[in-house]
């Protein structure tokens, strides 16, 4: 019975202490947090630097396998395809078992996939190895060391998260060379083999991706609303008020970068509002760029402005890792997206320039050695490539924020420029040519990489920046798989790579192209909504009071003498 009683006490303090309390993190914006950047960053040099150089073993696995180019192509295309399509799950476990462990794991996992291929005879089987175990490993990788840092930058997020993916470019910048001298020293399981012991280092990497610590922070305001925070920092469970279809919340962002969430309620004329303002963040609440905003957590990262009729009693799921990964895959998967025209025209937009984005990457080599260029010389066009990317992303990524250019056309054009020319680069005789066009390829699409999530906010608004995210991912990564297979194919069928590169030049520009339809259809939503504004206004409320209508009694009398 004493015992009991201390429970129940232990209990009351637990939900009093809840009621009073934010269990958050806080929010360092540098220290440790410039050692989860330099963690990143070698993540990306390692990772991104070994799938862009793929292309530099196309020309050996074929001869080795014996098999045509369109069949080898898939284990390029794999790669990049299943880091895209492991996102909802890595977010899941990022969400369950955080950033550290999950980039160790990941790293284990593609290192095991690596090594496994040097012992393979067979290309099918070589799809499992190289791309398949070794694609989802580069995901369980690549989103913990973009979220990571994340969680210790908010006024410096996009600079820090700028210096962490410019790694990308320069690890294809160094792996291109490095791969083409360990390809002729060593052969390709040599070349592979050192490969997957330099992606044992992004275990070093992610061990940099230490939790914050928590602090505990007293509430601002005392409402209706309770919340029990456990250690963990995922709430299992959340109390909120419950709303009557005539009463209105609104959820509404500050300027302080959702540091400050407020939920107001009127109804019949009273008022609660909980939330304040504080440089600190929940594991649930994020913006900025890139795959920052992916689906990470069960809640929406962020809100600008949303009206509901009802709120529902939320939660973390409690099932475990299996239940947080259907919950993220059902909000990635949301199909309420698929019936905004614009949000569609951008969707077939990602799968055509995507389709076209990587066949560079593979083929330029295998193409550059059929035009007699030495391997040196045909690794040094990935390598330039590269290098251009990340001045392209670091370019395009400032003049994204100047609030004279349109994002959208800047975002089109670039990809137009691409497309164009990937058209004429098999014009391109000489070698200075050859090395222009990878400096204009590698620049203009770091719009691809750098300002999609930027594009999508600007289109449907930060609140569906999860989502829209999530599924233009999975539409990049199905067309990532069709492209090079593809274009591979093309090249068994006519005996050179210029269809190849019409392929993803066409399938670049028209991507580009069709982005021009959005801001005509933009505007003219924004008409039509216009006049529905305008409709609305102009009809009775429910609340508003009924016509009164006054009937004089000498007017009833004198009508009634008539009859």
């Amino acid at each position: 019975m004493k015992d009991k009683t201390k429970k129940e006490n232990k209990e009351k303090y637990v939900e009093d202490d809840a009621l009073s309390y934010y269990s958050e993190y806080e929010i360092p914006d540098g220290g440790w947090g410039w050692m989860v950047v330099l963690g990143s960053f070698f993540v990306h040099v390692i990772a991104d630097g070994i799938t862009y150089s793929l292309g530099i073993f196309y020309s050996k696995w074929v001869d080795y396998f014996q098999t045509d180019k369109a069949t080898m192509a898939w284990v390029g295309s794999l790669v990049p395809a299943m880091t895209y399509l492991t996102g909802p799950i890595a977010g899941a476990l990022t969400n369950v078992y955080g950033c550290r462990r999950v980039a160790v794991v990941g790293s284990l996992l593609t290192t095991f996939g690596f090594i496994i291929s040097i012992f393979v005879n067979n290309v099918y089987f070589l799809y499992f190895s190289f791309g398949i175990l070794g694609g989802i490993g580069m995901g369980l990788i690549y989103l913990p060391a973009i979220v990571c840092v994340g969680f210790y930058f908010e006024k410096r997020r996009s600079f820090a998260t700028g210096l962490a993916v410019c790694g990308a470019g320069i690890g294809t910048f160094i792996f291109a060379p490095l791969s083409q001298f360990l390809l002729e020293f060593y052969g390709w399981k040599g070349a592979v083999l050192i490969s997957a012991g330099l992606i044992l280092n992004c275990i070093l990497c992610g061990a940099l991706f230490k939790p914050l610590p928590k602090t505990k922070i007293p509430k601002e305001t005392i409402s209706p609303v309770s919340e029990k925070t456990f250690q963990n920092g995922n709430i299992k469970k959340r109390k909120e008020l419950s709303v009557t279809p005539d009463e209105i919340v609104n959820l509404t962002k500050s300027e302080n970068n959702l540091a400050t969430r407020k939920l107001s309620i009127d109804s019949r004329h009273s008022q609660y509002s909980v939330g304040g303002t504080r440089s600190r963040i929940s594991r649930r609440s994020f913006s900025g760029s890139s795959l920052l905003n992916v689906s990470v957590f069960q809640s929406h990262a962020s809100v600008i402005s949303m009206s509901v009729l009802s709120l529902h009693e939320q939660g973390q799921p409690s099932g475990g890792c299996w239940k947080e990964t259907k919950t993220i895959f059902q909000q990635t998967l949301n199909p309420v997206l698929l019936t905004d025209p614009i949000f569609v025209i951008f969707l077939i937009s990602n799968f055509f320039i995507s389709v076209g984005y990587i066949v560079p990457y593979i083929y330029i080599p295998d193409y550059a050695l059929e035009k007699n260029l030495n391997p040196n010389n045909a690794a040094m066009l990935v390598s330039v490539i590269g290098v251009s990317n990340t001045f392209g992303r670091v370019v395009f990524g400032y003049l994204s924020d100047n609030p004279r250019i349109n994002r959208i056309i800047l975002y089109a054009t670039s990809l137009v420029i691409c497309g164009i020319g990937t058209l004429v680069f098999p014009f391109l005789e000489i070698y200075p040519l050859q090395i222009f066009y990878s400096v204009i390829f590698g620049i203009f699409t770091g719009v691809f990489i750098s300002i999609t999530s930027v594009v999508l906010v600007d289109l449907l608004g930060l609140e569906n920046l999860t989502n829209s995210f999530g599924l233009t991912l999975l539409i990049q990564g199905i067309a990532t798989l069709i492209g090079p297979p593809f274009a591979g194919w093309l090249y068994d069928e006519t005996k050179n790579y210029d269809f190849s590169f019409y392929l993803a030049g066409i399938t670049l520009a028209g991507g580009g192209l069709l982005l021009y339809i959005i801001p005509f259809l933009k505007r003219y939503q924004k008409k039509k909504q216009h006049v529905i504004t305008e409709l609305t206004s102009d009809a009775p409320t429910m609340n508003s009071t009924p016509p009164q209508i006054v009937v004089s009694l000498t007017d009833i009398d004198s009508n009634h003498e008539e009859l």
